[in-house]
């Protein structure tokens, strides 16, 4: 599968380590929530928690994980890499 797309970071995703798929990817992800998610951060191993995705909103929410890592390495509004793996496991990336 392999698709990806650039993510910008305001406010909301940069302070809560959230990722927001666009709707163009929409058939690329679970259609329900309680899925184990895999989230790759560069190329650490992956974090795999049970997301609740949301059909209207299209969020992961990666937490302190991913939050720390966008405030270490990016600045409000700055763009990162974000690739689809599989249904159930996503990279992000500089």
């Amino acid at each position: 599968m392999k698709k990806s797309f650039k993510l910008k970071l305001g406010k909301e995703y940069y302070n809560k380590g959230i990722i927001q798929i666009p709707v163009r990817f929409m058939d690329d992800i679970p259609k329900s929530g309680g899925i184990p998610i895999s989230l790759i951060i560069e190329n650490n191993p992956p974090i795999t928690r049970t997301f609740i995705l949301a059909e209207q909103n299209r969020k992961i929410n990666g937490r302190d994980e991913l939050k720390d890592w966008y405030q270490k390495n990016f600045k409000l509004n700055d763009e990162v890499n974000v690739e689809i793996i599989s249904e159930t496991e996503f990279r992000i990336y500089k």
